[in-house]
């Protein structure tokens, strides 16, 4: 009884701190302040960039204090006793494993479930297909990256994964890129669940029954996670992050793993701009963890492969190329939250998208309570590999949460909490063995498990499985002929195809393209390069940006250009009429130009194909 009350007792100063946040979250205000005239939701509400992130850092910074030290008051922990907080041992050896039999058997599970599946043959979407379409088509046309492609998310999404998937299929079609996508999210996943094989051999999960039960279950986890698109190829970074950090602490083998290590600053700007900042930024924590630690020797090799690899970046693109690849990427870096930042809804409030918004933020609180209790509960304090990997994956959800910091709508608020989320679900199946192999005897017959366990994989595969999918594996090869042949017009609108049939009529003797929409797409199905740098206009924000497309517009002098269509309203929060962020609104100095030089030619529903004055 005294120790349920003592444990209560902690938590109320940490209760008090959650309340006390909540309640500041709305006074934290700042100044706004936009010198580069980038206009959206922050600029119309005059709302500075601050003061999310501001509100967000309290809100982590101040309960987490508050129950480290009611925690260490309460558990009579004394400071002298976190001298030891750098100081790593090796996984004690534990004969009970999860065998490779079983990972190649889940892994073979895995992809029988991926090839069953139905190929995507919705239509596209002219506003994020045509982001990665265009920016590679305008590259084979140009045969130029940096110099005539302003790119938005990173290399590989706005150029290379499209070509990659033409090069690899033998076609230049949108089904390629699809299908393309659907093998990086599967080799993702993998990753993902060869993360969880080794995670789990690490932990101190005894019982090699519940293991294995761990890791099946976490497994279905993760493919629901692939499947809601909370995880996808974008994280292949992080899930090589965590397995090379957890596997660095037992093996051998440490200068290949610091070398890998070493790689992925670089591979993950590459792969996704925003997700290769936040893992820089957790590379910061890793290396002064390094130092703290005092493994200097793998700090030189992963410094030493994160040099190799930027030099060898540069050596491969160029002087020139790199300058502008640099010049790119901070240019986007800075204008991002004020051209695509939706103010964060206040916890527990009637906010659109309060109540997702509060949930990850509990979530995150929670992983970071369990954090701290599993790596301060232990009489000697010390950390193994799989504690390590359970920290960074911590620091990891914190920091991941950004997405939806600075876009707080639904979607990119499930995606910034997707890490919490998972590894929320992971502590959780962990306490729960734990507990069960010290008071159950539950598995112990391994006769019992096996016939558990085959019927659990059984009704799992009956219960996702009928004739359909037999039939889609059967016959996969045949139809990934189909998909790969499909006619790119077929995935266009009855009044899509129409707008894009007249404007080939109109443009066919005209070198180059340009949309003033969102409907970027249409300018992959005209097969011509853009007029502009600026093949995606949503994200050109800046006034400088501006001037530089109308500079190349009056250089290019297309003769035709394309307003309006279906896509004026993604900009715009869903559910919220009250701004509008069409492109006469966010880019009004190019919308002047147009005015000023462009005249309506016609008209068909919600499209104007205006011609330039004076033809």
């Amino acid at each position: 009884m005294k120790n349920y009350i003592r444990n209560i007792t902690y938590f109320i100063p940490t209760i008090i701190s959650i309340i006390l946040v909540f309640f500041i979250w709305g006074k934290i205000n700042f100044q706004f302040h936009n010198p580069d005239e980038i206009i959206g939701y922050y600029s119309i509400n005059n709302y500075s960039v601050l003061n999310d992130n501001l509100r967000y850092v309290f809100f982590v910074l101040l309960p987490s204090v508050t129950f480290i030290v009611s925690f260490l008051y309460w558990k009579k922990k004394r400071i002298k006793d976190l001298k030891e907080i750098f100081s790593l041992k090796k996984t004690e050896k534990n004969q009970s494993k999860i065998s490779i039999v079983n990972l190649v058997m889940i892994i073979f599970l895995v992809l029988v479930y991926i090839f069953s599946l139905d190929f995507n043959y919705n239509s596209i979407d002219l506003f994020h297909d045509g982001q990665v379409l265009v920016g590679a088509n305008n590259f084979l046309l140009t045969k130029k990256i940096f110099q005539e492609n302003y790119i938005v998310s990173s290399l590989f999404i706005d150029i290379l994964n499209p070509i990659i998937s033409w090069n690899l299929f033998g076609v230049e079609s949108l089904s390629a890129y699809r299908l393309f996508i659907v093998g990086t999210n599967l080799i993702t996943m993998i990753m993902a669940i060869l993360y969880l094989y080794y995670l789990i051999n690490f932990s101190k999960i005894i019982s090699q029954n519940y293991k294995l039960l761990s890791f099946f279950l976490l497994t279905l986890i993760t493919i629901y996670f692939f499947k809601n698109g909370s995880f996808s190829f974008r994280d292949f970074p992080i899930f090589i992050f965590f397995t090379t950090i957890l596997l660095l602490v037992n093996s051998e083998k440490k200068i290949i793993l610091c070398f890998i290590i070493g790689l992925l600053p670089l591979s993950s700007l590459l792969i996704s701009l925003d997700r290769g900042i936040f893992l820089s930024l957790i590379y910061l924590f890793y290396l002064l963890f390094l130092i703290l630690s005092k493994q200097f020797k793998n700090l030189s090799y992963i410094l030493t492969s994160v040099l190799f690899s930027f030099l060898i970046f540069f050596l491969i693109i160029g002087d020139s190329q790199f300058q502008i690849f640099l010049i790119n990427s901070i240019d986007i870096i800075k204008s991002s939250e004020l051209l695509n930042g939706i103010i964060h809804p206040i916890p527990f409030s009637d906010d659109i998208n309060s109540s997702r918004a509060t949930k990850s933020l509990i979530i995150i609180l929670l992983n970071i309570f369990i954090g701290i209790s599993i790596l301060l509960n232990e009489k000697k304090f010390n950390l193994d590999s799989f504690k390590l990997t359970m920290l960074f994956m911590l620091i990891s959800s914190i920091i991941y949460y950004k997405i939806g910091l600075t876009r707080s709508d639904g979607g990119h608020i499930k995606q910034g909490s997707s890490i919490a989320l998972y590894q929320l679900i992971i502590f959780i199946l962990y306490l729960i063995v734990l507990n069960l192999e010290k008071k159950l005897i539950l598995f112990k017959n391994n006769k019992n498990f096996y016939i558990f366990y085959t019927f659990l994989i059984l009704t799992v595969i009956f219960s996702n499985f009928n004739y359909k999918n037999l039939n889609n594996i059967l016959y996969l090869k045949d139809r990934v002929i189909s998909y790969l042949e499909e006619d790119d017009l077929n995935f266009l609108s009855q009044d899509e195809l129409f707008i894009i049939q007249r404007l080939k009529v109109l443009t066919k003797q005209e070198k180059c393209f340009q949309v003033f929409s969102y409907e970027t797409g249409i300018q992959y199905y005209l097969n011509k390069k853009t007029c502009t740098n600026f093949y995606h206009i949503m994200n050109m924000g800046s006034k400088n940006n501006q001037l530089k497309f109308i500079n190349q517009m009056i250089k290019a002098k297309p003769k035709y250009i394309l307003k309006g269509g279906n896509y004026s309203e993604i900009g715009n929060v869903k559910n919220d009429i009250s701004d509008n962020l069409y492109p006469k609104n966010r880019f009004p100095y190019i919308y002047k130009f147009v005015q000023e030089n462009y005249k309506i030619f016609e008209k068909y529903k919600k499209w104007n194909i205006l011609v330039r004055k004076g033809l």
